[in-house]
């Protein structure tokens, strides 16, 4: 990952995992994918320049 890209949470997760399906163990390319449930509305997401 770069790190170009940034996410910010203003709320309380509502429920955090860990999911060791086949297709999330393709996606991330590890043994698991780890996720978050926020309310809507409550995070942001932004693009870093690397200066």
């Amino acid at each position: 990952m770069c790190g170009a890209i940034r996410y910010e949470c203003s709320a309380k997760p509502i429920i955090m995992g860990n999911c060791y399906c086949r297709n999330c163990q393709r996606a991330t390319g590890t043994a698991f994918a780890a996720t978050i449930l926020v309310p809507r509305n409550s995070s942001k997401r932004s693009l870093c320049s690397k200066e």
